[in-house]
């Protein structure tokens, strides 16, 4: 099992599947059996709807469906088969892109989805059921294309990032949705009844565009990563007046900016973009500031590429080159550096999605998985 590139993957709900975007138009599902990638079995793969590549893919853990986005400019949902030798069966979704389709993603109710374009609007899709297909709404703040989305835990607020160094926090209520008229949005300083499209925070990042935002698990946390190799935290005050005003950390990283990410619970990130291994950050309470804690180790590389041979004379000095400008460490000083302390192993391209892999019953991370543009799907051991 080896794919050149993977564009994207995600996990279903009980995480004993995963589906992975072999950088083509294609979905591919697996089921797992742990992490050794001998025990994988390919399921299934979807029919080529889509006629171009597919940019992003989302997985509902709840309704068990599958949101898929391509440059064709058309998002479809996929339903699960009824029986065991049928088929996933997609559904139409009105986007009314002229451009290609960037990202996209559930809200936690999944009664909604977004989906965001190079186009620079954002859509806000719901199911109409008089005429059995999904609809949308628009926002249109960013001026440049749509990076990044992230659904606050309330499926009522929607952060997004883009080209144009912005990071916006919007309102996503949707009546026909299910979304209350009259919701009170308590984790932003008690703003009440904000209507569709209403912006509740923008943040600028000068200079950079801002690959990826997301939210921590109580949604009073905002992580946005620009590509200034600087990871940037809004924390939001849930006992604050009406006006929003959130306290911002910026960390400097020591690594290549980050370009996905996922908080493993309010006060860790886990961060990878450019570098060879994630990163993960915390929160120290006692300086009130976050900081870089450790590289994650690899514990297993599920559909990763063999190992190449050890290299001598002209290639050993092309891979030190190599090691130096990806990692900032020679071959011999990253050797007697702690494994938890410099990069020692992992992708040799940049990482295309990270997500949570294994959690224990009481709901703590102790995997995270992230694919990358050489082909590998590598599992991490947060602890």
């Amino acid at each position: 099992m080896q794919a050149k590139v993977i564009t994207s993957h995600c996990w279903n709900g009980d995480r004993t599947k995963i589906a992975i975007v072999p950088n083509s138009n294609i979905v591919e599902i697996y089921k797992v059996d742990g992490f050794d990638p001998k025990d994988w079995k390919l399921e299934t793969r979807f029919r080529p709807e889509h006629a171009q590549l597919i940019t992003c893919i989302d997985w509902a853990p709840k309704s068990n469906r599958i949101l898929t986005c391509s440059q064709d400019r058309n998002a479809y949902v996929w339903s699960p088969p009824t029986d065991p030798s049928g088929e996933w069966t997609p559904e139409i979704v009105l986007l009314r892109f002229e451009r290609a389709a960037t990202c996209c993603c559930w809200c936690p109710s999944e009664t909604k989805f977004a989906v965001g374009g190079s186009q620079k609007h954002i859509s806000c899709c719901f199911y109409d059921e008089k005429n059995d297909f999904w609809v949308s709404k628009r926002l249109t703040r960013h001026n440049s294309a749509v990076m990044s989305l992230a659904w606050h835990p309330s499926s009522i607020i929607l952060a997004s990032s883009g080209c144009d160094f912005k990071s916006y926090v919007h309102s996503a209520l949707l009546e026909s949705a299910g979304d209350k008229r009259k919701a009170t949005l308590d984790h932003f300083g008690l703003v009440k009844g904000c209507s569709h499209g209403t912006t509740i925070h923008t943040e600028t990042t000068t200079g950079s565009w801002v690959s990826l935002v997301f939210w921590s698990p109580d949604g009073l946390r905002l992580a946005m990563c620009p590509r200034n190799s600087t990871l940037q935290i809004l924390h939001f005050d849930a006992s604050a007046p009406e006006e929003v005003q959130p306290k911002k950390y910026v960390v400097l990283l020591r690594s290549l900016p980050f370009t996905c990410g996922v908080f493993i619970d309010n006060d860790h990130i886990v961060a990878a973009g450019y570098d060879a291994q994630p990163s993960l950050l915390s929160f120290n309470k006692e300086k009130d500031d976050w900081e870089f804690e450790r590289f994650l180790v690899a514990e297993e590389a599920s559909l990763g590429k063999a190992s190449e041979a050890p290299k001598s004379g002209a290639l050993a000095a092309m891979a030190r080159f190599q090691a130096k400008t990806m990692t900032g460490q020679t071959e011999a000083s990253s050797s007697s550096s702690s494994s938890s302390d410099k990069p020692v192993d992992g992708h040799t391209n940049s990482t295309t999605a990270l997500k949570i892999a294994k959690t224990t019953p009481d709901g703590r991370v102790t995997h995270v998985s992230s694919s990358g543009l050489d082909g590998k799907l590598l599992i991490w051991k947060v602890e």
